[in-house]
């Protein structure tokens, strides 16, 4: 029906976008920590150890 085929769009939509971007900011916002507990006096180095 109509209305299931809308529904399952806003899924789809909130799925790729607001999951999406939680995932990516956990993700980022952990490196980011690694690299500043790893090596932080260098960070050079510590950037490519979290790599």
């Amino acid at each position: 029906s109509s209305e299931k085929r809308n529904l399952y769009i806003l899924d789809c939509i909130f799925s790729t976008a607001g999951i999406g971007t939680l995932v990516v900011s956990v993700w980022r916002g952990g490196f980011q920590l690694l690299d500043l507990l790893i090596y932080p006096e260098d960070r050079l180095l510590s950037y490519w150890v979290t790599l």
